[in-house]
């Protein structure tokens, strides 16, 4: 018996574990060493995260290319009808929500499926039927990228092309034998739009259905006409049903949707993005969107730039410690919450200053103070001492030399002595500035040996 797995639309994924081990495993698609992609594990794991975080357009497209490898071209049209339900019915809200990482995803989706029917092209008249679904799927699918404009650059034409090529080749072969049976299209083949993802089986005993939260009225041919009597009960049963499901659906989007709480959390817990690739920046530094809005766009990379100046030096650790105080508050008997902290506390720990560090400076100002000292009384015996006074010069210029600048470690071990205290906050602001100081002289320095590299 056949068992549905329903799917839902997703976020972003980059924060869960399967995900971080599913892109470990396709990159080895560019690998120099070449190693086998195991697709059975792809696809489990794009299982599981459409199980824990719902369908998103990358972990879709990473399933269609392991169900083609794994079951050929039935494989390919699963894979196929879930993006095209997902992009037909969610294009708005699908992650990513880039327009460019989005045509980054199709592109190479593309690419990879035209390379791998290159590898194990159709070549019997029995997969005919598969290739008038795959065709259909990919005509919708160019349909929602001609209304989004991106139909020429995501190259979707010459995958259209090579299934048309495939099917022309299969349909002039000889038939094999004089009872052969003329093939039968598919339901789905002879509609003008793609079919629903509910009619394709995942695995063997599981059965993927894509729930879009959209109404959808069958077309009809042609009506009948009824006797008004029974036409007006009719469409007032209609519009009744109709008003229900108005109600129904946004009232149920509001009780199944996440707390702001909870959405709060896991934007905590995303990783930033990355900044735009050399392409990324040629592509878009062309389109008329960017050029219309630029000062939009240069206010708001001031806005965070701004942002990210005044951050503190430490905000790493300090999100990091906040991340790990929010988790013992809401896993606090998890022991594995237990361990993340003690090896967190261990790494801080191991790259910190260490203690006898922070005294060096101290103490060499007050042996230096006390050496003054007893130069002073022996400079008040009369004598002919002159050497006396220049080494008062030499001791003085030493002093002066240190209190120049007082280092970072000073400033942190003096703060640790008034902390406690009312007016510990400029001295906690002395240590920060010294901190920062130290951050940017290693990032001038650092910058200035990468410019010198030949």
């Amino acid at each position: 018996m056949t068992s549905e797995v329903k799917l839902k639309t997703g976020g972003d994924p980059r924060s869960l574990p399967d995900y971080a081990a599913l892109r470990d495993e396709i990159s080895k698609l560019t690998h120099p060493a070449r190693p086998d992609v195991d697709w059975r594990y792809v696809e489990t794991l794009c299982l599981r995260l459409y199980e824990h975080n719902g369908v998103e357009l990358q972990t879709a497209s990473w399933y269609t290319i392991a169900r083609m490898h794994t079951t050929g071209l039935s494989g390919l049209n699963e894979g196929l009808a879930l993006i095209v339900a997902l992009t037909r019915h969610h294009w708005s809200v699908m992650w990513p929500l880039n327009i460019h990482a989005r045509l980054e995803i199709i592109t190479g989706l593309f690419n990879r499926l035209q390379k791998t029917l290159r590898v194990m092209p159709p070549d019997d008249r029995d997969n005919l039927p598969l290739l008038y679904q795959t065709e259909t799927f990919l005509k919708a699918l160019s349909d929602t990228l001609a209304r989004h404009e991106l139909k020429q650059t995501s190259k979707v034409a010459l995958l259209e092309a090579m299934a048309k090529g495939y099917i022309t080749r299969l349909e002039n072969l000889p038939l094999q034998g004089d009872n052969s049976s003329p093939v039968m299209l598919p339901p789905q083949a002879l509609r003008s739009d793609a079919p629903d993802v509910q009619g394709h089986e995942a695995m063997p005993h599981s059965r993927l259905v894509y729930v879009v939260s959209e109404t959808k009225a069958e077309p009809t041919s042609s009506l009948q006409k009824s006797p008004p009597t029974f036409l007006k009960p009719f469409v007032a049963g209609v519009c009744a049903a109709l008003l229900a499901v108005s109600v129904a659906i946004p009232g149920w989007q509001f009780l199944t949707q996440p707390s702001p709480a909870e959405q709060q959390f896991r934007a905590l817990l995303t990783p930033p993005p990355d900044v735009l690739s050399a392409d990324q920046m040629t592509q878009l530094s062309r389109t008329s969107s960017l050029i219309n809005h630029a000062q939009e766009w240069i206010d708001l990379s001031g806005q965070q730039i701004k942002r990210l100046v005044e951050l503190p030096p430490a905000c790493n650790l300090q999100r990091s410690a906040q991340l790990l105080q929010q988790l013992r508050v809401l896993f606090p008997d998890n022991p594995r919450v237990q361990e993340m902290v003690d090896n967190w506390q261990k790494s801080v720990r191991s790259r910190a200053l260490p203690e006898e560090a922070m005294t060096g400076w101290s103490e060499g100002m007050t042996r230096l103070q006390q050496l003054a000292g007893r130069l002073n009384r022996l400079d008040e015996q009369r004598g002919k001492y002159m050497t006396v006074s220049e080494l008062k010069t030499e001791v003085f210029g030493i002093m002066q030399a240190f209190n120049r600048h007082i280092p970072a470690e000073e400033q942190l071990r003096r703060y640790d002595e008034v902390r406690n205290q009312n007016d510990s906050e400029q001295q906690q602001k002395q240590a920060e500035m010294a901190l920062n100081q130290l951050i940017n002289r290693y990032q001038m320095e650092h910058a200035g040996k990468l410019e010198r590299l030949p």
